[in-house]
């Protein structure tokens, strides 16, 4: 058993999964392989790189926030199809009409 079995069975548990042991054992493996490779870079030589979120200098860009006229909440519901007082109607979730 390796040390990610403990890990597979907490794992499936959490999820509520019911996995045979044949299974449990290759997600262990397909665990240990990514842990392996995840080691294999914390070990590699980046020299004087700085560690980085985001490569291509693009900036987000911000516009004012200013208030902008709108339409009047009664004018749109009475441009509905089907209204009541100052709701929307709508066709039930299950059926029926609005």
């Amino acid at each position: 058993m390796s040390d990610t079995t403990p890990t597979v069975e907490h794992l499936t548990k959490l999820a509520n999964l019911e996995l045979p042991t044949d299974e449990q054992a290759a997600l262990a493996a397909e665990f240990r392989r990514i842990i392996d490779f995840v080691d294999a870079l914390r070990s590699a030589e980046v020299g004087e790189a700085q560690p980085t979120s985001q490569v291509t200098e693009l900036e987000n860009v911000y516009r004012a926030d200013t208030v902008e006229p709108s339409v009047h909440a009664r004018t749109l519901v009475e441009t509905a199809p089907h209204q009541q007082g100052t709701y929307f109607r709508a066709p039930a979730v299950f059926g029926g009409q609005p």
